[in-house]
């Protein structure tokens, strides 16, 4: 995940930038199981740390207005954010980050 991210950093200016990336695979559930783990026990991605507690505090809020959470979303300390989404029906696994 952390090259991925990092070819998305060089593809984009280093200014605000939205991108999404669609990956074809069968660990679809181990990249969830990775994010999950980057949003509750901390760690990085392209270097950057994330910030465990706006990530909780978001996962939280959006849980108690919606009743539900779309994917795994983890907040990095310089602002930016990365989520992932699985598909139920494909082999999909979809990134998006913005930073």
């Amino acid at each position: 995940l952390s090259e991925l991210v990092e070819r998305v950093r060089q593809s984009v200016p280093r200014r605000f930038a939205f991108r999404e990336l669609t990956i074809k695979t069968e660990a679809k559930q181990a990249l969830v199981d990775y994010m999950t783990r980057l949003a509750t026990q901390g760690g990085a991605i392209g270097g950057v740390a994330v910030d465990t507690a706006k990530t909780a505090q978001a996962a939280e809020a959006l849980q108690n207005a919606y009743g539900t959470r779309d994917g795994v979303k983890v907040y990095m300390a310089d602002g930016s954010w990365a989520l992932a989404r699985t598909s139920g029906t494909e082999p999909l696994a979809r990134l998006y980050f913005e930073a």
